[in-house]
């Protein structure tokens, strides 16, 4: 009894998980549990999806938050070519080079459907959490040299979209999945690389697989010893129609920094759950954000007395930043 019900257990926390990527992705995405997969479109390719890609793309998107009064502002001032890496779902990456910063979305488009064939009415184009609209350029929404976009694919005439996605079961790492939900740390105190770490109470953590993408897993670790790193957290979502990005350089304006962009998180998950997506599941509505670790060494904090919202956190670089949690909370 008590294996049928971990089963269960299992099955449940599987469909929420996937209901919350569909959410984040906006694309219907199948569970790996699902004995209908496979069912649905026989005849149809499947496409896997996974969990690290998508948020390594999102924090490449997210370099899209400038950073205080950088010299790199006055850029727009003189034409400037740039290479664009636009990514799907799937991993694949399609490379354009020496891109004017004055292209179109639309062109763009038009760039993405002769080199892969992809109607331009099936294209949605994301970017730093905005979809890109065709009449606005490159420019228009802080694309750098090397930003990264990712390309979802529309359902065709309202129906099914040519491939079905699955959430891809080797991007999860469910030994570490931790249930927070009716955890209370009143009078606790942790730390992760030699920070205060405010562990997600209140919510279900799903562990991202990450054992096999770095040189190591030091910074991963729960000691606090050399070489860890702090946890933060980040939403995808908008708050007031503001990312996490866009209200972080709001609040960096008239500040100098030695980069002129930068990946916002913040160490408190309430200011996370300002920005995260909502989405809905067995008629019930969720939050979903995102736990990463992020390089102590680097990281420049913006304290909370002076944002009157919450600590903000700032890594210079995607690289300073690694997810390695999907948190989901009730609401």
């Amino acid at each position: 009894m008590a294996a049928t019900q971990s089963r269960s257990t299992s099955q449940n926390n599987q469909d929420l998980l996937t209901a919350a990527m569909s959410a984040v992705y906006e694309i219907k995405l199948e569970s790996p549990t699902n004995s209908m997969v496979g069912m649905i479109l026989p005849t149809e390719p499947f496409e896997k999806v996974s969990l690290f890609e998508h948020q390594r793309i999102n924090y490449y998107d997210c370099l899209y938050g400038k950073v205080g009064s950088s010299t790199s502002e006055n850029i727009k001032e003189k034409k400037v070519h740039i290479d664009i890496f636009v990514k799907t779902l799937t991993g694949k990456t399609i490379t354009f080079e020496y891109i004017d910063q004055e292209t179109l979305v639309y062109d763009l488009k038009t760039m993405i459907m002769q080199s892969e064939g992809i109607p331009l009415s099936d294209q949605s184009l994301i970017f730093a959490s905005n979809k890109l609209e065709d009449n606005k350029k490159l420019v228009d929404y802080n694309m750098q040299n090397k930003s990264t976009i990712l390309l979802l694919l529309k359902l065709r005439g309202g129906g099914y979209n040519l491939t079905q996605y699955i959430l891809d079961p080797s991007s999860q790492d469910p030994q570490y999945d931790y249930d927070f939900t009716n955890v209370t740390d009143e009078n606790k105190t942790f730390k992760r690389g030699g920070m205060n770490y405010v562990r997600p109470c209140g919510w279900m953590r799903f562990a991202i697989k990450v054992s096999d993408k770095y040189e190591n897993l030091t910074w991963l670790g729960n000691s606090n010893i050399p070489g860890e790193w702090a946890v933060s957290y980040h939403g995808t979502g908008k708050n007031q129609a503001k990312s996490i990005a866009m209200d972080g350089y709001d609040l960096t304006k008239g500040k100098r920094f030695a980069f002129g962009v930068g990946v916002y998180s913040t160490p408190d998950i309430k200011v996370a759950e300002k920005y995260a997506i909502k989405f809905s599941h067995k008629n019930k509505q969720y939050a979903v954000i995102l736990q990463n670790r992020v390089n102590p060494a680097t990281v420049i904090k913006i304290p909370a007395n002076r944002t009157d919202v919450g600590e903000y956190w700032i890594s210079p670089s995607v690289e300073d930043i690694r997810p390695y949690g999907i948190c989901i909370r009730k609401l």
